[in-house]
């Protein structure tokens, strides 16, 4: 297949490729405010906890992880790098100004291609990482509702 390919197909790819890249946005967007509810919920959860009087391991236990909670869900919400994108200014320069369209929209694919691999890295990483905001603040929970 040396032939050039045909500027639909790239289109469809092109097209697909973006919608992709925006469903991997609005995950990670979902995540993160999952991260923000359950800070959110460890927070009060830690108030209510203090107020316990005469159970202190179990205060200390709720509290204990509330704060893991807290912490594993802020560490979840650094802003990290996402990855780098082909800077339009690139496609102005010589090299890629007088290529055709469909070469520049292939360029552009190759560098989105990259782009989804890192997102789904992050999406895995911030998923693990709300399964254990979600296991602590199960257990701090299940102390503060057992005192």
């Amino acid at each position: 297949m040396d032939q050039e390919p045909q500027n639909i197909s790239v289109d469809t790819i092109y097209n697909y490729t973006e919608s992709h890249i925006k469903s991997l946005e609005e995950s990670i967007t979902r995540i993160d405010a999952r991260f923000s509810t359950f800070i959110g919920f460890s927070g009060v959860l830690i108030r209510i906890a203090l107020d316990l009087k005469n159970h202190s391991v179990i205060r200390f236990l709720v509290c204990l992880f509330s704060v893991i909670v807290i912490i594993i869900g802020a560490l979840g919400l650094v802003a990290k790098q996402r990855g780098s994108v082909l800077a339009p200014s690139a496609l102005m320069e010589d090299k890629y100004f007088y290529e055709t369209e469909v070469y520049q929209k292939c360029l552009i694919i190759n560098d989105r291609i990259k782009l989804t691999e890192k997102y789904e890295e992050v999406i895995k990483n911030k998923g693990l990482r709300l399964n254990w905001i979600i296991w602590c603040f199960t257990i701090a929970t299940i102390l503060w509702h057992w005192s």
